[in-house]
């Protein structure tokens, strides 16, 4: 009668948990993301049932984990929690509100926000948490303690007894309600149960399983290492016991080993701790399931006792490889390191070392170190896929896809470990931007219930790349509560708070990463973007500050987003606050040969129009997707999207004025894997300024501008954009103008580890009529057409044994017509260039040049010690064919016919040092102003730009350069720089014009900081044949403190012309211009009055602004104010400027923006 009662019992309680618990196992309020050993759910602490993780459990639930057990969950609010073993807890939840009631144990929690509606009951007090992290504790007297690690929390007793617990405190309630407060000592005491321990058995097994040939056999068949295997006791056969077992007759191998070595991988550490192992194990076997027992209790965070258990062993290999993992696991990595250099002295064919010396350096940022300690882990035990995959890992932190490829192959060979397999396969997708191979991947771990931290953090980047910032948070919360030190979770947490539109949030995220690996610069490069984004420059500084002091090589920078500023580039973020010189050198130092960010930060700042056109159209190559990111903040990474502005601009002054309007439209999408970013900006000018020629006293212009912009990628690796510019510009007035200009570029890169490729085609057409004023009260017309060609195609960064290698082969072909006239026939005494031959009265001149070049270039780029040293051979074929024939009145005159087919060499070389806080550049440049109006191979010579601004097409420079520069602190910044450099142009450019212009693609930047102190002090003129010139200069920077930086500097300068074979020396086309004997300035930012205040004042001596003009000194100011308008997302800016010296120069400026 019994036993039928307890049959109909049974079936009852079956049916009762059957149908109950699914009511709450698949609601969405809490979820249960890991367990380790027993944990069990009730909704009524009568009725249990083991948990199923990740299993998501409803409001009213009753948890409780066994005596060696643990739990991973995250609340309804996004708390993350864990909990530690002999825990029993209510979890309860309405409205995002949650409620936890801790009966016994202990348990962690981490909110992302502050404040969280979140209270947490213990039996004789309640915490009301304010954030950020805290372990609260219930043991078995009723006591009650809080430690709060960040953050603050409100804590009242049962008797009413109220206290706020600070950051850094630990709270005690006793049983009468008396709450003591006192210093946390020791954080990481309070975490050990919430850092992450990976069991490894097989790292110790006993020397005597190799002394049969038979179990060796077996070893190896289960996918054991072959190097060193027969006098090593690292066997490093990792999970592939999972496939097989040990068989039972094999000598000195207990037959409960792979059972055992099953729980581990279980992570049913309950299991071995309670195993007693029987009388037949020998000595070795029994010291092997002492060690096992200690990992296990480290995995649960009893350090305690695993410290006591260590202890009572002999120091060896064993105890000091556990006792290492330890370290790694609490981030006490320099005490790991030494213990690891010790260990490797008792062991050196330890491949699970090798691995945990390889840990230790990636958590350290040392990744090119741990690179080479996973090598030697591989190299021991091929078979073994752990190392393998952590090889992967690291090439894919450093960028190197192809080789993170190659090691996934590798892996591919074994079939052990298939969970980390696939997440890191996951995480490889994720980051190639294969969405649909990294969801698939990621729904057959979920789905079979095995996704790691790694996975989530991987299902994390992809929600946030396919623009759900929603399931983001989710994804990357639960990855961060699985594995609380994984800091590259933590930065991509940020950003999907940041696309939530919770920018203070994702700053304390930023936090913890930096934090978890403080030589990583990706969060303070994350940081500082961001805040620049919100006008936040002193805070953006700070954190670009951070950036220059870590590594040279930012790792993962290349999944940021790029700007068309190169926001990317912490360069910007002093240029925005008005320190230029500190800018170019933090943008050197994070230089990379391929990354786009690089070269658009380069057109931004670039003086002259050749380097300007020619770095925007290398980052719109290397990164195609540049044209969709949004334009009234930060980005950080890559979603779809589409944004939009309006500009309307106004500036006035006594004579002249200015209106503009301008709207564009951006954005980007994903169809079938292959991303599309597009960007078309229209806008309309009118200008009215002095007269250029009398009668008028005025003039007014017209001009409108439309830019578009579209590009793809494939697969991370393949990168096309095409762009189509046109600008119309008329001048009505006596002597109207009328200028059309078009301009279309195409070009496309390949990326693979050693090398990028780049190719590009560029075509522009144009033409021109220009009324001109003739001497001799005559009138003359001018009608200018031009046509190019442009083809390039190059090589970045080849790696080799010398150093990186680069090349490129461009080749241009351009073509001009002039048609001038002149018809006076009444005048009879116009005069002009031709004066020579004598008065006329009409004219008819027709000029035909075609000019081809043919450029190849190779450089050199070595690094020295505490520098790099670079060389560059560029030689290239110059050929043109000019052809001018001439009728004064009728009469031929003697025509002008050039043809010229030059050869050139022109080698540059410069070596730049750091000693110090000072850097010191040089170097000698040979150099040549391509015909092409963009350039695959415009680049620095160790930080030293050629002077191409005093150059136009097919002129050669020879240049001596010499920089010095010097931080004081983090206050002061000395620059000081020499040139000296001559340079013969090219004479054709003094009759026909050069066509593009490299403001219109600065158009669609938005530089939303319209901040006056940049680089350029004046704009050089070109309009000489040959000349000489001397520069000296130097520059002082200092920020006085968060919210004030200011700028200061002089330059000399002389110029003299020098004779050009195809000019007289003094003549007037060989007159230097617009070049000041001094210049001197001194520029403020100001982070005041809600917004923020910059300007520049400037004063130039003796300056020549025409060939026929005298000098005169004239002393020039401008000032900015800008600032957010957050009630329509948009800013204004209100400028004035002018100079001092004559106060009809004085005008006012005002922008208004706003975005859609």
């Amino acid at each position: 009668m019994t036993s039928v009662y307890h049959i109909y019992r049974n079936i009852l309680l079956g049916l009762l948990l059957t149908f109950t618990f699914p009511i709450f196992l698949y609601a969405d309020d809490f979820e249960i993301l890991s367990t380790k050993g027993l944990v069990e759910l009730s909704p009524d602490q009568e009725n249990w049932q083991e948990v199923n993780p990740p299993q998501k459990i409803n409001s009213g639930t009753w948890i409780r984990t066994g005596p060696s057990a643990s739990a991973a969950l995250v609340l309804p609010n996004n708390t993350q929690t864990r909990i530690a073993k002999n825990s029993e807890l209510l979890l309860k939840s309405k409205d995002k509100k949650s409620d936890v009631k801790l009966k016994l144990g202990k348990l962690w929690s981490k909110t992302n926000k502050k404040p969280v509606t979140l209270k947490i009951n213990a039996p004789n007090a309640v915490a009301s948490i304010r954030g950020t992290e805290w372990v609260v504790e219930v043991d078995q007297n009723g006591e009650t303690s809080l430690a709060v690690m960040e953050g603050e929390i409100a804590l009242a007793s049962n008797n009413g007894n109220e206290k706020d617990v600070a950051s850094g405190s630990v709270a005690t309630v006793d049983k009468t309600g008396k709450i003591t407060i006192v210093k946390l000592v020791n954080p990481k005491e309070y975490l050990q149960f919430v850092y992450r321990y990976r069991i490894e058995p097989l790292a110790y097994l006993p020397k005597s399983i190799l002394s049969n040939k038979d179990n060796v056999h077996v070893l190896r068949r289960l996918g054991a290492g072959t190097e060193n295997l027969d006098n090593s006791n690292d066997l490093s056969i990792a999970n592939s016991l999972k496939n097989g077992k040990l068989p039972k007759n094999h000598d000195n191998i207990p037959s409960d080993v792979h059972k055992l070595i099953q729980f581990s991988n279980d992570n049913d550490v309950g299991k071995i701790i309670s195993y007693k192992a029987d009388d037949n194990w020998s000595d070795d076997w029994k010291e092997w399931l002492k060690l096992l027992k200690i990992e296990c209790l480290l995995a649960l965070g009893e350090n305690e006792k695993a410290n006591s258990a260590l202890n009572e062993l002999e120091i060896s290999f064993e105890t000091n490889f556990i006792k290492l993992k330890q370290f790694v696991s609490l981030g006490l990595l320099d005490e790991a390191r030494k213990l690891s250099e010790e260990t490797l002295r008792l062991n050196t064919k330890s491949t699970h070392l090798a691995l945990s010396a390889g840990e230790i350096e990636e958590a350290a940022g040392n990744l090119d170190l741990a690179y080479i300690h996973y090598k030697s882990s591989h190299i021991l035990a091929k078979h073994w896929v752990m190392p393998i995959l952590k090889l992967a890992s690291v090439s894919m932190t450093n960028g190197m896809y192809d080789e993170a490829n190659l090691w996934l192959n590798e892996a591919d060979k074994f079939d052990n470990n298939e969970i980390l397999l696939a997440s890191t396969k996951a995480e490889y997708y994720s980051l190639r931007n294969n969405l649909s191979a990294a969801s698939k991947t990621l729904e057959t771990l979920f789905e079979s219930g095995s996704a790691d931290f790694q996975a989530y953090t991987a299902s994390g980047i992809v929600e946030l790349k396919k623009g759900n910032p929603d399931h983001a948070l989710s994804k990357l919360i639960q990855a961060t509560t699985l594995e609380r030190n994984y800091s590259r979770a933590y930065a991509f947490l940020a950003v999907a708070h940041l696309h939530s539109g919770e920018p203070e949030v994702a700053f304390r995220q930023l936090e913890m990463a930096e934090n978890l690996d403080p030589n990583d610069p990706l969060p303070n490069i994350i940081a500082s973007q961001i805040h620049a984004g919100l006008l936040q420059p002193e805070q953006a500084v700070q954190e670009a500050e951070k950036v220059k002091l870590k590594s040279d090589t930012p790792r993962g920078i290349g999944q940021l987003a790029n700007d068309q500023q190169g926001g990317a580039n912490v360069g910007r973020r002093f240029l925005e606050v008005g320190l230029p010189m500190q800018a170019l050198e933090a943008s050197i130092k994070t230089k990379q040969a391929a990354w786009a960010g690089s070269y658009l930060f380069d057109a931004a700042t670039a003086e002259s129009n050749l380097e300007r056109n020619s770095k925007y159209v290398i980052g719109f190559i290397l990164d195609s997707q540049t044209f969709g990111t949004r334009r009234d903040g930060a980005d950080v990474l890559l979603k779809p999207g589409e944004y939009g502005y309006k500009e309307y601009g106004f500036a006035g002054g006594a004579e002249d004025y200015d209106f503009s309007y301008k709207y564009g439209i951006n954005g980007r999408t994903i169809v079938d894997n292959i991303e599309y970013s597009y960007l078309y900006d229209v806008g309309a000018f009118v200008a009215q300024r002095d007269a250029y020629n009398a009668p008028d006293d005025t003039d007014v212009s017209t001009a409108a501008l439309g830019f578009v912009g579209l590009g793809w990628r494939e697969n991370y690796d393949v990168n096309k954009f095409f762009t189509a510019n046109v600008v119309p510009f008329s001048s009505d007035s006596s002597y109207p103008i009328k200028d059309n200009t078009i301009r279309l570029d195409y070009g496309s890169s390949i990326r693979s580890d050693e090398f990028t490729r780049l190719f590009h085609l560029g075509f522009e057409a144009g033409d021109a009529d220009v009324d001109v004023i003739v001497a001799g009260g005559c009138r003359g017309e001018d009608n200018q057409e031009t046509m190019a060609f442009e083809a390039g195609f190059s090589e970045l960064g080849r790696m080799s044994k010398y150093g990186l290698v680069s090349w490129s082969i461009e080749a241009a072909n351009r073509k001009a017509s002039s048609a001038y006239n002149v018809n006076h026939p009444t005048a009879g005494n116009c005069t002009d260039l031709s004066a020579t031959k004598g008065n006329y009265s009409v004219r008819i001149e027709n000029i035909d040049n075609t000019e081809y070049d043919l450029i190849y270039t190779a450089a050199l780029e070595r690094e020295i010690e505490n520098g790099k040293a670079f060389f560059r051979i560029r030689g290239y074929n110059y050929q043109h064919n000019f052809d001018q024939s001439l009728l004064l009145d009728g009469a031929t005159q003697t025509p002008f016919i050039s043809n010229a087919d030059k050869n050139y060499i022109k080698p540059s070389i410069g070596f730049s040092t750091l000693f110090g806080d000072n850097t010191i550049r040089i170097a000698y440049i040979e150099d040549y102003h391509p015909l092409s109006q963009a350039s695959l191979s415009i680049e620095d010579t160790v930080g030293i730009p050629t002077r191409f601004e005093f150059m136009n097409p097919g002129g050669r420079i020879s240049q001596g350069s010499l920089r010095l520069s010097r931080n004081f602190g983090k206050e002061y910044f000395l620059s000081a720089y020499y040139d000296s450099f001559e340079i013969f142009n090219n004479p054709i450019y003094k009759v026909l014009r050069e066509q593009w212009n490299a403001d219109l693609l600065e158009n669609f930047t938005l530089d939303k900081y319209e901040n006056p102190n940049l680089n350029e002090l004046f704009n050089a003129s070109s309009d000489f044949a040959a000349a000489e010139f001397e520069t000296l200069g130097f520059a002082i920077e200092k920020s006085f403190s968060n919210k004030l930086s200011l700028s200061s500097g002089f330059q000399s300068w002389e110029g003299n012309e020098i004779n050009h074979p195809n000019f007289d020396q003094g003549g007037v086309y060989g007159r230097v211009v617009d070049l000041p004997e001094s210049i001197m300035y001194f520029g403020f930012t100001s982070t005041s009055y809600g917004g923020i205040l910059s300007g520049r004042l400037t004063s130039e001596k003796s300056l020549v602004k025409t060939a026929t003009g005298t000098a005169f000194d004239q002393d020039l100011y401008n000032i900015q104010y800008v600032r957010s308008l957050k009630n329509v997302n948009g800013q204004m800016s209100v400028g004035i400027s002018g100079g001092f010296n004559d106060s009809s120069d004085h005008k006012i400026s005002y922008k208004y923006r706003v975005f859609f």
